[in-house]
């Protein structure tokens, strides 16, 4: 599963591929294991992102801190630990513009 809007062709990040397209096939019986190999699509998309910035000399992941909705999801945070290989839990402020007003803040100040 590679999951990208099925309005959407050509990716940038982590893989550049102008002629990238989701991929949400075959499509399980049951709508609990298609939801998993869903959240399983994305967050295989999000190690090869953090692969990638590590390429590009970011420094090394040491834990994911998660915010927003997906951050109450408590199997796909345990998923996500298993493919990052790195601590994954639920940020103590889970707003996820709580989390963008920090970053901003960092980079302000």
């Amino acid at each position: 599963y590679y999951p990208l809007s099925s309005l959407v062709v050509g990716e940038r990040f982590p893989r550049p591929d102008e002629n990238a397209v989701g991929v949400l096939e075959p499509v399980p019986e049951s709508r609990a294991a298609f939801l998993h190999c869903i959240l399983h699509g994305i967050a295989k998309v999000e190690t090869e992102g953090y692969e990638a910035l590590a390429a590009l000399g970011a420094s090394e992941l040491r834990r994911v801190l998660t915010s927003g909705g997906g951050s109450q999801n408590a199997q796909w945070t345990v998923m996500r630990q298993a493919l990052l290989g790195v601590p994954t839990s639920r940020a103590a402020n889970i707003d996820a513009a709580y989390g963008a007003a920090l970053l901003a803040a960092r980079g302000a100040g």
